[in-house]
């Protein structure tokens, strides 16, 4: 009986652990396309949605009513942005 008390236990803490996780990342994903949102353009948000949803490059130009080269250019409006949200918020964790 223990030992399925503890492997319940266990399980519990796991799930717990990734809702936490979950519940987290979620957090840090609005965030991150709010910032975006003011700080650089809601298409660099729309972009990152759907990549996030796994579609290509092409398939993003293809919804996004947009040539492929200008999509590739919305890619890379992200990269500084994000080091920067991140850097600011693990500077507020830190401090």
């Amino acid at each position: 009986m223990s030992v399925l008390n503890s492997q319940a236990i266990t399980q519990h803490q796991d799930d717990q652990a990734w809702k936490k996780q979950q519940t987290f990342r979620n957090t840090v994903q609005r965030e991150f396309e709010d910032d975006l949102v003011q700080e650089v353009a809601p298409q660099v948000t729309e972009w990152l949605r759907l990549y996030w949803q796994g579609h290509t490059q092409k398939a993003i130009a293809k919804l996004m009513d947009m040539p492929t080269k200008p999509i590739c250019c919305l890619r890379g409006k992200i990269g500084y942005p994000a080091v920067w949200v991140f850097a600011r918020k693990e500077a507020l964790s830190v401090g």
